[in-house]
């Protein structure tokens, strides 16, 4: 019976469907990355095409970088108008500009709503944060909500 050199780990068939299967996941997060571009893609141009005029993304990462295109889909989902710098030879330091204008925007925008949140909703709401921010926060909040709603049936049915 021969033996297998020393540092060979397991059989070539098990080394090889290993890599067929991890190929294949591969392929598959390759595959949804491309049918998630796609579809917001298309998203961000039924809102484009209400622009005057209308403009068209064909190529997400490379049609969104210098903040012009970003800045359009803000100001036709807020109905605001917001400064961009724009022309046929932007440079890198127009596209942070228009970036950093992107941001902000929806940084206020953000406070905007924590402030209505504090104003229109009752205040049992309140006594829990507005907004998780963690995976585990958010895990917390859906736990605590199921007990306290176990415990107010609980004690109503008594």
């Amino acid at each position: 019976m021969a033996r297998q050199p020393a540092g060979t780990k397991g059989s070539p068939k098990k080394s090889s469907s290993l890599n067929l299967v991890t190929e294949f996941f591969h392929y598959l997060r390759e595959e949804q990355e491309a049918v998630q571009k796609r579809t917001f893609t298309k998203w961000i141009n039924s809102h484009l095409a209400k622009c005057q005029p209308p403009l068209v993304v064909t190529d997400l990462f490379e049609d969104i970088k210098d903040g012009v295109i970003l800045l359009a889909l803000l100001e036709v989902l807020s109905g605001q108008s917001l400064p961009c710098e724009q022309g046929k030879k932007l440079r890198r330091i127009h596209w942070v500009a228009n970036i950093g204008t992107a941001l902000n925007f929806l940084e206020g925008r953000k406070c905007l709503c924590d402030l209505l949140a504090v104003v229109v909703l009752p205040a049992s709401v309140l006594q829990r944060p507005l907004a998780p921010r963690t995976i585990e926060d958010m895990l917390e909040t859906g736990l605590n909500e199921g007990k306290r709603g176990t415990a107010e049936t609980n004690s109503s049915s008594n």
